[in-house]
């Protein structure tokens, strides 16, 4: 499965703005840096998440961003579903005419297969998230960079 870089980058901005969200608003040029994204690409996908209702800004010297919601509250799939709406989406069945039994069979799969990832992305929170990334640093004492 290949997510498109508009979805890692929105799930990396979201995850580092839950990780140091203790630091109260974190400026854009803080996040690029840090998470390694071009200053205009890192305003492009907080704009997008901030018009979602996912972020939220304070303007001025002191302005940045923070999250607008509980890391409990989001999940991996409404990121995704913001992002990149297909990689959600149950695949189209073929219509009657075309339909073999062959096509029908692959149809089903790839429908079972989409719900079964659909179910887990829906299942992942950000805070899950969080606590991977907290117990990693835990684990072997690295400062990971997200």
């Amino acid at each position: 499965m290949k997510l498109s870089s508009k979805t890692d980058c929105a799930l990396r901005t979201v995850l580092d703005l839950a990780v140091h969200g203790n630091e109260g608003v974190i400026r854009t040029s803080v996040m690029a840096e840090r998470l390694d994204i071009s200053r205009d690409y890192m305003a492009q996908i907080l704009n997008m998440l901030k018009v979602a209702g996912i972020v939220r800004s304070k303007r001025g010297l002191d302005g940045g961003y923070m999250l607008a919601r509980n890391p409990e509250q989001l999940t991996v799939m409404s990121i995704v579903q913001l992002t990149d709406p297909a990689l959600a989406a149950l695949p189209e069945h073929p219509s009657s005419q075309n339909r073999t039994l062959e096509r029908a069979v692959v149809a089903d799969m790839w429908g079972r297969i989409t719900e079964r990832l659909n179910a887990e992305l829906e299942a992942i929170t950000i805070h899950d998230i969080c606590d991977q990334v907290t117990a990693m640093a835990n684990r072997d004492g690295t400062d990971y960079a997200i």
